[in-house]
């Protein structure tokens, strides 16, 4: 299972997943792989891995890389892990737009020159996880001072070949892959494996359109456009309590459907 965590496994206001915890070890003791697919950092990602005790692949960055614990073929040792990556390393993405950042920096205010308070106040992240959310590897990211220069600054970063995401609060400006690429990714690494993807937001889009069975909560009628399949299901709510009844909905009829197959 793969899962993006704002305001789908994580609660939108607190960012904790409070209420979903007895899905999770339902999921845990089922053998299911928990995936994060996330724009947040590793750093970020790590503190919720060890909150959960998970040692599944995790997906930074919206798809920058994929970290895993145990050694895999193809993929280099990075710290503790051995990351399949597909992103540009944010000092690159950095070198490639500084001109930009010169000519608007009337219009935005970079992450990384943020005090930790800063950050809290502008994403709502408590101050404890805040300045992890500075740690980037594969992304810059501006908050908007001035929304018009700080959207024509995305649109230039576009023309150059890379990417933005804007979740109404922070730009953050990748490489050109997305949630999908890692998750195309991980269906070649699981060959076999039934995915089954939650998301909320603009950014799900390419890992919904790409699973085997794609769940959009918080039912965005654009985001469920942008998917554009039939077989999208949708719950009208998100976050931890919302992620809890979709797993047990959705993974769970999987779950025995596979218990009930004859041995071959």
């Amino acid at each position: 299972m793969v899962t993006d965590l704002d305001g789908t496994l994580l609660d939108p206001l607190t960012y904790w997943f409070s209420g979903a915890e007895d899905a999770i070890e339902w999921l845990r003791g089922a053998g299911v792989p928990i995936v994060f697919n996330s724009s947040k950092s590793r750093a970020e990602q790590e503190v919720y891995r060890r909150a959960l005790g998970l040692r599944d692949p995790f997906v930074v960055e919206n798809g920058a890389a994929i970290y895993y614990e145990e050694p895999v073929e193809g993929a280099d040792r990075v710290g503790p892990y051995w990351a399949e990556v597909f992103g540009i390393r944010a000092e690159n993405i950095r070198a490639l737009i500084e001109d930009l950042i010169k000519e608007y920096r009337h219009a935005i205010r970079l992450i990384d020159e943020m005090s930790d308070e800063e950050i809290s106040k502008i994403t709502g992240l408590p101050p404890s996880l805040a300045g992890l959310a500075r740690v980037r590897e594969y992304s810059v990211v501006y908050a908007p001072i001035d929304r018009e220069g700080a959207a024509r600054m995305a649109e230039e970063v576009v023309a150059r070949g890379l990417r933005y995401t804007f979740g109404g609060r922070l730009y953050v400006v990748t490489g050109p892959h997305h949630k999908g690429t890692a998750l195309r990714a991980l269906r070649a690494r699981y060959p076999g494996a039934k995915i089954v993807a939650l998301g909320d937001g603009s950014n799900d889009v390419e890992m919904l359109r790409k699973a085997d069975i794609p769940v959009l909560l918080g039912g965005r009628e654009d985001v469920a456009k942008a998917v554009g399949r039939e077989d999208l299901i949708v719950y009208p709510g998100r976050g931890p309590e919302w992620w809890a009844k979709a797993v047990k909905e959705v993974v769970a009829p999987i779950i025995e459907s596979m218990q009930h197959q004859p041995e071959p």
